[in-house]
């Protein structure tokens, strides 16, 4: 019987594959990224590969220590595309080891010409106590010991801002700071006091005078309270007696953890408190524009390994995977460094608790 089926008719299975072959002639045809991209679709979006890291310069600017002189650390983070990045306050790894915290506020042979009240190493320490506390009694009265003045700016159970006067700080400048609408004027320190938990501790200090942080997590069981340590700048870092950020104006959003730095010279930084417990603090900065100067930087002291803030210096670049790693006083420039740590791997005096510090996640516009 002859076939009553059309000499032209192809089975669907069939006409499906033919039209799939048509459609990768015709793809063949295109440059292979553009074919990828017409066969993979929104695929193609989702699999992407994250952009590669920035690298940035770290310079090491420490010099000899000195009785009479300031921290003698510094280390200085440069690169013009960097927008934004990350620096955490980590627990050092031997801190679950201790059971009290005590600090000795003097180094090898210089007891204590290097008064503590007039630098920012030793300016917060009693006065970080006394807000860790929530001790609001003595706002607007002077110390005794110090002349330092300390009133409550913003007060809620779970944070509390708290501004200083201290008269013998190293450095004067009239920086308004701002918590909402209402600005203070004449304060040379700010603290944050935090209680997410079941733990409060006060865990920034900022200096408005010069720009520089101090940072710390939560204190770990069964520590009352842990030290601050090295100092950190954010912002254009320029070079007086000492490394420093010139800063115009400072707000702080209660509700967003968010800082809003006006720098001196122009541009701004939003700094904002992203995590909190009793293993990390971590801050995320983001700069309306690029800088020429360093964008950030560390400020510590080191006498000897046994007496310092910092004694190590860990780093990764982008085109290694493996970490350098160098004593702080013999740690060469580096460039392309993607991630840079700081710490001690020992307890040191004169702060035996004091965190490591990590900088990270550098990233452009």
């Amino acid at each position: 019987m002859p076939s009553r089926t059309p000499p032209d008719w192809t089975p669907p299975v069939s006409r499906r594959h033919a039209l799939r072959t048509v459609a990768a002639a015709a793809l063949s045809t295109l440059a292979p990224a553009a074919a990828l991209q017409a066969l993979t679709g929104s695929a193609l979006a989702q699999t992407a590969p994250a952009p590669a890291p920035l690298g940035v310069t770290v310079r090491n600017q420490s010099v000899a220590p000195s009785c009479n002189g300031p921290e003698n650390v510094a280390l200085t983070l440069l690169s013009p595309a960097v927008r934004r990045f990350r620096i955490s306050a980590d627990h050092p790894a031997y801190v679950h080891a201790m059971v009290s915290e005590h600090s000795v506020p003097a180094y090898l042979g210089c007891a204590l010409q290097a008064a503590p009240a007039a630098d920012a190493q030793g300016a917060g320490k009693g006065a970080a106590k006394g807000a860790a506390n929530g001790a609001t009694k003595a706002d607007g009265k002077a110390d005794a010991a110090t002349g330092a003045r300390r009133t409550t700016l913003y007060e809620t159970p779970d944070l509390t801002v708290v501004g200083y006067v201290l008269p013998e700080f190293w450095r004067r400048a009239a920086v308004p700071f701002r918590v909402g609408e209402s600005a203070t004027q004449g304060l040379d320190k700010v603290e944050l006091w935090l209680k997410p938990a079941d733990r409060g501790a006060t865990v920034i200090e900022l200096y408005l005078a010069d720009g520089s942080w101090r940072l710390r997590p939560l204190p770990p069981m069964p520590l009352a309270s842990t030290s601050f340590s090295a100092s950190v700048l954010i912002g254009p870092v320029t070079q007086e007696e000492r490394l420093l950020v010139k800063l115009k104006e400072v707000g702080f959003a209660p509700q967003a953890r968010a800082f809003t730095l006006r720098f001196s010279d122009g541009g701004t930084a939003r700094v904002r408190l992203t995590g909190l417990d009793t293993n990390t603090l971590t801050l995320d900065t983001e700069f309306s524009d690029g800088m020429t100067t360093p964008f950030a930087a560390l400020r510590a002291n080191y006498a000897v390994e046994s007496e310092a803030d910092i004694t190590r210096v860990a780093w990764r670049t982008a085109s290694s995977q493996p970490f350098g790693e160098a004593p702080v006083m013999t740690f060469p420039d580096a460039t392309d460094v993607t991630l840079l740590w700081a710490g001690r791997l020992a307890p040191a005096r004169p702060s035996l608790s004091a965190p490591d510090l990590l900088f990270t996640g550098f990233a452009g516009a």
